[in-house]
């Protein structure tokens, strides 16, 4: 189950899984990058693209993580292999990393900022609903215990 912190914050994703294509990593093997936030990369992310990928029609999918920043998934459809490979060095890396061409996806736990809007003019209007896809936000769990809960709930109904 995705443990999901309060601190875990505002969580953008720029581009659509729909429009990503995966790079030829060799005559056989695709391979996606997605680099970014360690916060949403280390759970969510690759809670996200494992169910993207079932929903794609994708068997025999696995995770390995390779170091401490990288974890790899994969997958096979149509005897083709994919890996795709979830980079955790935080937001900052990962925006760097599309405006550069070494991801196909930024995971950024914050909106870009006007500097990186600004350096990343050829890639359209980051700022745009066009161009992110909001994973989640802002998230507190309240745990109450069973004697309490009754009078918690009677609390938020008013």
């Amino acid at each position: 189950m995705l443990n999901i912190r309060s601190r875990a914050a505002f969580a953008t994703c720029l581009l659509c899984f729909a429009s990503m294509s995966a790079i030829a990593q060799d005559d056989t093997t695709e391979r996606l990058r997605l680099h970014g936030s360690n916060t949403v990369g280390t759970h969510l992310m690759p809670a996200l693209v494992q169910s993207w990928l079932e929903a794609m029609g994708y068997e025999s999918i696995s995770q390995r993580a390779t170091s401490p920043h990288l974890t790899e998934i994969y997958a096979t459809r149509d005897d083709v292999p994919l890996i795709v490979e979830i980079e955790k060095r935080g937001s900052t890396a990962g925006i760097a990393d599309l405006i550069e061409g070494n991801t196909e996806l930024a995971i950024m736990a914050r909106r870009p900022n006007a500097q990186e809007i600004d350096s990343a003019w050829q890639l359209g209007d980051l700022g745009s609903p066009d161009q992110e896809f909001v994973v989640a936000l802002d998230a507190i769990t309240a745990i109450v215990n069973a004697l309490h809960g009754v009078r918690f709930r009677r609390l938020l109904q008013g």
